[in-house]
């Protein structure tokens, strides 16, 4: 007998079927069914019988669920407990992906500090897949990352929302542009954030719908360098607009999308059903505080 499979028996008990419990724990029916026949063969008897509503619990099922329920309950306590000790002595672990710091994050960071002086937080910046990794694996509490999101085993909340832009020098052909189409983009060589990046993939998703490949000439880990490598004119780039408005350089033009794939949206993700321990929770607040402030100034 395992915690899993406790929680497995009482999510069937709450839901009554195999399958809605199976969904609610994000495996396949058929494993859940296993882990059910391997518990009951543990205990020696079958804890559910088959009505005309789906599985009820026989008496053998009424009288581990409590006994279930406890047991649980306190492996969680533990759990949340000793990750608090673990955030105390090395900090809240958090992930950022490339781009969210600059973005967005800065000034509600700084907030925290100036408010929990005595919270030191653990930051790593990698790529939105690598966060997204993270998060799912428990190397962090939560992570800072950008969209589209699709993964089910995650609980997401969209903390701001802007689009992307085209930078170019100011000889480049399309400079004079007042929007872009990714279509317009045919044989323009681009420098773009490395290719295990959501950004990236979403890009040249984009381009292969419009029927062509992109011409990559750099990818990059270094936001200065989608800066840079335009106002010398060596390829065209990609950045958000709100943030190429504000470390924007000279000869450069910034060229918004027209492409609503093309959007730049931030959430925050942790695992899905996972409670954050306090100091993380309060991390959490400070960010989607900040973005309901940002909302409000500007009448989103």
């Amino acid at each position: 007998m395992d915690i899993r499979q406790l929680k497995y028996f009482i999510e069937v008990y709450k839901s009554g079927s195999l399958s809605k419990a199976a969904a609610a724990c994000y495996i396949t029916t058929p494993g859940i069914r296993l882990s059910l026949t391997r518990l009951e063969d543990e205990l020696g008897c079958k804890l559910f019988k088959r009505t005309d509503s789906g599985l009820s619990l026989n008496k053998h099922g009424k009288f581990l669920l409590p006994y279930a329920e406890q047991i649980t309950s306190m492996i969680d306590e533990c759990e949340a407990h000793f990750a608090a000790v673990r955030t105390q002595s090395e900090g809240i672990p958090v992930a950022f992906s490339i781009g969210t710091l600059e973005e967005f994050a800065g000034l509600p960071l700084s907030r925290f500090r100036k408010e929990h002086p005595d919270l030191k937080i653990s930051i790593r910046e990698s790529s939105d897949i690598e966060c997204d990794a993270a998060v799912e694996n428990g190397d962090v509490e939560f992570a800072l990352t950008v969209g589209p999101l699709s993964s089910r085993r995650m609980d997401t909340t969209l903390i701001y929302s802007s689009f992307n832009a085209l930078l170019v020098h100011e000889s480049h052909p399309l400079a004079n542009r007042s929007s872009i189409s990714v279509k317009e983009l045919r044989d323009v060589p681009m420098v773009i954030q490395r290719e295990t990046t959501r950004s990236s993939a979403n890009f040249r998703a984009c381009c292969r719908a419009a029927g062509f490949e992109p011409v990559i000439s750099t990818y990059t880990d270094d936001v200065l360098l989608l800066f840079y490598l335009p106002s010398i004119g060596h390829a065209a780039s990609i950045a958000s607009y709100d943030l190429a408005k504000r470390m924007g350089r000279e000869h450069i033009r910034i060229i918004p999308f027209e492409d609503p794939e093309m959007a730049w949206n931030i959430y925050l993700v942790k695992a899905r059903g996972t409670q954050l321990s306090p100091r993380a929770a309060r991390l959490w607040s400070v960010f989607a505080d900040y973005s309901r402030e940002r909302c409000a100034e500007s009448g989103r």
